[in-house]
């Protein structure tokens, strides 16, 4: 089990993640693993801590390690909308609620035919609106948008069905 704590307020929880590895047969080998936690701020100072268990319990953490959360790739765009008209189909969302600390540069939103189907169209945008020329876009049934930083593209947010109106 990984724990973080809050460096700047005195070690407050922030987080625990654990992961499971198969039994050994030899008390020398080992395994690396490692462990996802959510909800860590970019640029927050945190301490960590690991513990094992076992069928005889749990151990004393190991020694509180220090560590700086890094910038990754933006989080999803959010409030996606389409309308069409007559000059395509008009996508907007909001930015990211977390751009990992880096500036988002650019943001791309393509037409789908069908989820997970064929592009019918695309567009791009350094701020939060775009319209899609594409004559096929106007029989679009899905759309997704993605932003992208100096560390690259963030998953895509995906809106179906689409809301067309003029």
């Amino acid at each position: 089990m990984a724990s973080a704590y809050d460096a700047a307020t005195g070690g407050a929880q922030l987080g625990q993640c654990a992961v499971s590895v198969p039994a050994r047969t030899s008390s020398t080998a080992t395994t690396p693993t490692t462990c996802t936690m959510g909800g860590l701020a970019t640029d927050q100072y945190v301490y960590v801590d690991v513990t094992a268990e076992n069928t005889v319990g749990i151990s004393v953490p190991s020694e509180r390690a220090s560590l700086t959360i890094v910038p990754g790739r933006p989080g999803l765009p959010s409030e996606v909308t389409t309308r069409l008209t007559k000059n395509g189909l008009v996508v907007t969302w909001s930015a990211p609620p977390v751009s990992e600390g880096f500036a988002i540069t650019e943001y791309r939103a393509y037409a789908y035919l069908d989820l997970g189907g064929s592009v019918v169209g695309q567009c791009t945008s350094a701020t939060t609106t775009c319209t899609i020329t594409d004559p096929d876009a106007r029989t679009a049934t899905a759309v997704a948008v993605a932003a992208h930083n100096a560390l690259g593209w963030g998953d895509p947010a995906i809106l179906t069905p689409l809301s067309t109106s003029d």
